[in-house]
């Protein structure tokens, strides 16, 4: 039989240890546990009580972490930007512009002006061609990717997305760049 230190809490999950806390103390508060159970059952309620102060101080830590991940507030500026509030504002949009037009000139502009690995934020690509509309470049992205054209990535969830020109297309733009 190994005897735990003292001082050191066992290692229980916080539901076993509050059920074994609560057992041990109808037990005590029964009253019919000789001097010495009643000793070694208070020790190993204290060890218990540790172990979940110990728990509780990880979830409270654990649980400030994720509440400084979440983003304070918006990041990106979107005025001046079509507001999309549901799916078909999207399905409209693409329809009512000239969604090819727009998918023409992001892979263009993406094949004359980017390399083999480098990247451009979505926005910054929106400003460069001149649109005011974000969610269209933004589904000519989506559409470009499906294609295998370019890739996305984006960093975190809530970070910005860039766009990148796949290493395939990339001799071929070359190619055909060097070709013209």
């Amino acid at each position: 039989m190994t005897t735990q230190n003292s001082k050191e809490p066992p290692k229980l999950d916080f539901e076993t240890a509050m059920r074994d806390l609560e057992e041990l103390v109808e037990r005590l508060e029964q009253g019919d546990l000789p001097l010495e159970e009643s000793l070694a059952a208070f020790e190993r309620g204290v060890m218990l009580t540790r172990s979940c102060q110990t728990a509780l101080k990880e979830a409270e830590r654990l649980e400030k972490g994720r509440q400084e991940k979440k983003p304070k507030a918006a990041r990106i500026d979107l005025s001046d930007h079509h507001q999309v509030n549901e799916y078909d504002d999207i399905l409209d949009l693409a329809h009512d512009e000239d969604i090819e037009e727009t998918i023409v000139k992001v892979e263009q502009w993406i094949c004359e002006n980017l390399a083999a690995g480098q990247n451009i934020e979505l926005f910054e690509l929106v400003i460069k061609l001149a649109k005011k509309d974000w969610v269209e470049a933004f589904l000519a992205a989506l559409f470009l990717s499906n294609a295998g054209k370019i890739d996305l990535e984006q960093e975190s969830f809530y970070g910005p997305l860039y766009l990148t020109l796949c290493n395939s297309l990339s001799s071929i733009t070359s190619e055909t760049i060097a070709a013209s």
